[in-house]
């Protein structure tokens, strides 16, 4: 059939539209790089060092030469075509590199350079104890049964023979007093200065990083209230304002502590361990039973502020202000205004700053109504917080929040639609009760499922353990804990004003309280709720957290790919599994004898598995937690056997933690005449809680016999008076 005269019968041949720009896609990957480039060199400018490569060029040197790519990379013309293609690939190139840089130069600057070093000096040239005039900058952790307070405190000055040196730097100061100071106060004290130390034993916190980072020089002990002093000189106009608000907030936190011990009153020791921890953040150095239980199952963060409290108590305070009505932009104000209120109620611990500042963010970008992505906005709030404390990349905190917080903006709707898909083409009918309840549980449960499997192989890999029940622990633990810190927060902030609002609250809050542990408890009880595994890199748990995040993206299960991809880390990890702790040929043990003084503890690796020979730590406070992350450096991850003498305090200081963690096979307590002791009995009920077989014999000659071979008759000693861990290989 022909067409009519002037008409074409051929279709109209399709133009490709153009792509438009994605300008949110943009600033994320924007975002993105900085945040990336921005931790490879804070990461190089801590790393280079400890491997023995020194960095060339100062960090001034540093700073221009970024200076100078960032000024190339803005230099853009603008091109068309590929040529500009080209030069804009080179400009991003240049701004990379550009960061990488000012990393590696502010990384030198705020981990390496010591801390004050002209105070180290100034003592190491004084004869006598060092003289301080200190101005207290917290409120001031008290023990009473050591009659002794700790704090933190600025050293302003060193007092000597000559006069009065200015200084600025941070000490943590312990005194022997029964009367604490008041934040705020300004002291002149005498005593012994103990600087910053790099870790004794490999797998040891990094302190001297973190106190570098946070301007802290080191330790400072008063041995007497007498060496204490009221400093008299006249403060500075800006000084005394400052420390007039120290005081004030010393004085509504210490309001709040009291509000709290009210509120807590009919409480079990573990339930007002809890609400303290819940509303004050205070964690203690060492966990009752009850509040363990919660470390095991994987909820460490309902024990201590961090931004689950923080998100709980925005979340009261925003509904609190929907029922008011429609208030628009006065609601972000009064939201921010109710977060700092809180920030001045509680110690701000690094968490809770990190989930602050998040938060305001959000709230400051939803006041100024400017349209923003959430996801950009976390990436660049990473970036500050890296700006401000380095050291922060090492924190396992800091990656588990933005990392889980941006994995929720960007994948839990598409979790959620994959899971529970709405019907097609039905509306559904609501119901007022019924339907925020419905879609609370739905986001409780996608939330609890992607954020443990995306944090599963990193949690694995630097604590060791695998929680196979933590979703469903978290999923019947949390709203418990949620109705705690309403109830709790309700009555804080009531019982400020009004003290018996929290008396009349102490009923409930109590009760909140015992049934979160009573939970905890009872599920820390099963054989699965804790599952110990080896240690593994932390290259590994990288490669597995993207390969999840990957099937998450792709949503298929069954691509030949994702199966091929598990595979291979099946088989990565359980060959570092493997090899992890094997001796080299021709030796039949390996002796570590760590330097935890005055505790004793001895590591011994042998073919048939690890053994531990007292468990004394450097910190009995801990009970024995910096043992058990030192133990699985070194590859002990299981214990075989425990051999302690419970009549010596520092060969049991960290045993409670090591029990628990490590979990030996057989514990072997050497008792005189060979029966238990009262020092013995606690340890005994816990090494059998915890499957173990209890050995009671009579001396340590007779313990040794549960050593290996070879090593029964004579064992290492440490040699000399050296710093650091020493290890002797045994041969065959």
């Amino acid at each position: 059939m022909r067409s009519p005269q002037g008409v074409s019968n051929r279709l109209p041949r399709a133009v490709p539209a153009r792509p438009k720009h994605n300008h949110v896609h943009a600033a994320r990957t924007r975002a993105a790089y900085s945040l990336l480039f921005l931790a490879l060199g804070l990461l190089a400018s801590w790393q280079l060092p400890e491997a023995g490569f020194s960095i060339p060029l100062g960090p001034l040197t540093l700073f221009l030469v970024s200076a100078a790519l960032a000024a190339i990379a803005l230099l853009n013309p603008g091109r068309s075509g590929t040529e500009g293609r080209t030069w804009a690939r080179l400009c991003s190139a240049c701004l990379c590199c550009s960061i990488f840089l000012f990393a590696l130069g502010w990384g030198h600057i705020k981990l390496r350079e010591p801390v004050a070093p002209e105070l180290t000096a100034l003592i190491a040239q004084s004869s006598d104890q060092p003289i301080f005039r200190l101005t207290i900058l917290d409120s001031p952790r008290t023990h009473p049964e050591r009659a002794s307070w700790t704090c933190l405190a600025r050293v302003r000055a060193f007092v000597d023979d000559a006069g009065s040196t200015p200084i600025n730097a941070n000490i943590w100061l312990s005194a022997r007093s029964s009367t604490p100071p008041r934040p705020g106060d300004r002291l002149i004290a005498r005593g012994t200065f103990r600087p910053l130390e790099p870790p004794r034993n490999p797998g040891e916190f990094e302190l001297q990083r973190w106190g570098t980072d946070r301007n802290i020089a080191g330790s400072f002990l008063v041995s007497s209230a007498a060496l204490l002093r009221p400093d008299e000189s006249r403060a500075a106009l800006l000084e005394s304002g400052a420390n007039a608000c120290r005081r004030a907030l010393g004085a509504l936190r210490a309001r709040a502590s009291d509000t709290v011990d009210a509120l807590a009153s009919h409480a079990s020791p573990d339930a007002r361990q809890l609400l303290r921890g819940l509303l004050l953040g205070e964690n203690p150095p060492s966990p009752t039973e009850g509040l363990a239980s919660f470390y095991q199952l994987g909820l460490a963060h309902i024990l201590s502020i961090s931004g689950f409290h923080l998100m709980v108590f925005a979340a009261a305070s925003l509904f609190t202000l929907r029922l008011l009505g429609d208030l628009g932009r006065l609601e972000p104000i009064l939201v921010g205004a109710v977060i700092l209120l809180f920030l001045a109620i509680v110690p701000a611990s690094s968490p809770l700053v990190r989930a602050a500042t998040i938060l305001l963010v959000l709230l400051g970008a939803e006041c100024f109504g400017r349209r923003y992505d959430r996801l950009t906005l976390l990436l660049w709030t990473a970036v500050a917080v890296l700006l401000f404390r380095p050291s922060e990349l090492w924190s396992l905190g800091f990656q588990l929040s933005f990392g889980l917080t941006a994995a929720l903006l960007a994948l839990a709707q598409r979790l959620s639609l994959r899971l529970f898909p709405p019907p097609l083409g039905v509306r559904p009918v609501g119901h007022w009760l019924w339907t925020p309840i419905r879609r609370a549980t739905l986001a409780l449960v996608v939330t609890g499922l992607l954020c443990w499997t995306l944090s599963a192989p990193w949690i694995a890999s630097h604590v060791g353990i695998f929680n196979p029940l933590s979703i469903i622990t978290g999923i019947l633990i949390t709203p418990v804990i949620v109705l705690a810190l309403w109830v709790g927060y309700a009555a804080l902030l009531l019982g400020l004003a009004v003290p018996p609002v929290a008396d009349g609250a102490a009923p409930l809050a109590s009760a909140i309280a015992e049934l979160a542990v009573a939970s905890a408890r009872w599920w820390d009880s099963l054989p699965i709720a804790v599952i110990r595994v080896p240690p593994v890199s932390s290259l590994w748990a990288l490669c597995a957290t993207s390969l999840l995040a990957f099937w998450f993206v792709r949503a298929r299960i069954c691509r030949p790919l994702l199966l091929v991809l598990a595979m291979l880390l099946l088989a990565w990890g359980a060959t570092e599994a493997l090899l992890m702790g094997r001796l080299p040929p021709g030796l039949s043990a390996r002796v570590y004898l760590l330097d935890e003084a005055p505790g004793r503890c001895t590591i011994i690796q042998s073919p048939a598995g690890a053994d531990m020979l007292d468990a004394g730590s450097s910190s009995p406070k801990s009970q024995g937690r910096d043992l058990a992350q030192v133990a699985r450096h070194l590859g002990a991850w299981r214990l075989h056997t425990l051999v302690l003498d419970p009549s010596d305090p520092n060969s049991i200081s960290g045993a409670p933690e090591v029990i628990r963690t490590l979990r030996p096979a057989n514990v072997v307590f050497a008792c005189e005449g060979g029966s238990p002791t009262s020092e013995s009995m606690g340890l005994i009920d816990l090494a059998t809680r915890y499957g173990a077989r209890v050995h009671v014999v009579s001396g340590t000659e007779e313990a040794r016999r549960f050593l290996p071979d070879g090593l029964r008759e004579t064992l290492p000693e440490r040699s000399g008076s050296g710093r650091g861990m020493q290890i002797v290989d045994v041969p065959r």
